[in-house]
C-alpha cells in the first residue's frame, strides 16, 4: 500500500521522470570516462567501433525501411 503524498501526484511523477534522465545522463558521462580510460588497452577502441557498427547497421535498416 502507498501512502498519498503531500505533492499532487503529477509532481512526484515529474520528479521520477527528471531523476531517470538525470541518472541516465551520469551513466553516460561515466560510460564515456570508462571508453576513455580503457581506450588505450584496446577495449574502448572496440567498444567504439561496435558501436559504429551498430549505428550504421541501425541506419542501414533504416534507409531500407523507408526506400
Amino acid at each position: 500500500m502507498e501512502t498519498k503524498s503531500v505533492h499532487p501526484s503529477g509532481h512526484r511523477h515529474r520528479r521520477i521522470a527528471y531523476h531517470q534522465a538525470h541518472a541516465r545522463k551520469l551513466r553516460s558521462i561515466r560510460a564515456a570516462k570508462y571508453n576513455e580510460q580503457y581506450h588505450y588497452s584496446g577495449v574502448g577502441s572496440v567498444t567504439v567501433l561496435l558501436a559504429i557498427a551498430a549505428l550504421s547497421f541501425g541506419l542501414f535498416m533504416y534507409s531500407m525501411v523507408i526506400g
